[in-house]
């Protein structure tokens, strides 16, 4: 079912209710022990569960009911949108047990201060057109909007995540120059896009 999700994640619940432990080291593993790819610098994008995703420019999705076949909507660094196809989407259930390293990005838009959870190799495009990790960002830097408009990195924090991760990617090898997802208003290359322009 197509819906808009609400997806709002405070710091309290990043520590409390998610089970997560403050922890600064870095993020290097591209992938984990499911034999997923997770993050950016060759691997794939990973998302928390409940990340909205769209399907359309009016529709969104869960990232984590995606399926290969299914229609996803993105950009290229210009800003010029388009539907593709999902071509790969795995990822790792909630569990208490077996928590995932993520990074949580706080950040203020038009007005409206958001969040998002990622790993923290993943990518995010900057305002100024480069490509930068979610475990390299500062507060303060500079990100592109998907409404074109430039959004300020307000907060920062690597902790353990028991809720579920997934990535997606219109393709997992070479044949598609790929696409910028919109994540929560902000832009990540899926894997086909790292791969074609050399991330």
């Amino acid at each position: 079912m197509l819906k808009k999700i609400p997806f709002a994640v405070t710091m309290l619940a990043f520590l409390a209710v998610c089970g997560c432990e403050t922890d600064k080291a870095p993020l290097t593993r591209t992938e984990d022990n499911s034999g997923v790819l997770l993050g950016g610098q060759g691997g794939m994008p990973a998302l928390g569960w409940d990340t909205p995703v769209p399907v359309s420019a009016t529709q969104f999705k869960a990232v984590q009911h995606f399926t290969p076949g299914d229609a996803i909507y993105g950009c290229d660094a210009g800003l010029n949108w388009r539907s593709d196809t999902v071509a790969y989407s795995d990822g790792i259930p909630p569990s208490a047990t077996n928590p995932i390293r993520m990074m949580f990005v706080r950040y203020m838009m038009n007005g409206t201060q958001k969040e998002v959870v990622v790993r923290g190799n993943t990518l995010f495009l900057m305002a100024d057109g480069s490509f930068k990790q979610a475990q390299t960002l500062s507060p303060g830097n500079l990100l592109q909007g998907a409404d074109g408009s430039q959004v300020q990195v307000q907060a920062l924090m690597a902790g353990l995540w028991i809720r579920g991760i997934q990535s997606i990617s219109t393709s997992s090898g070479s044949s598609s120059d790929g696409i910028l997802i919109a994540v929560n208003g902000l832009l990540i290359p899926d894997f086909a896009y790292v791969r074609s322009h050399n991330l």
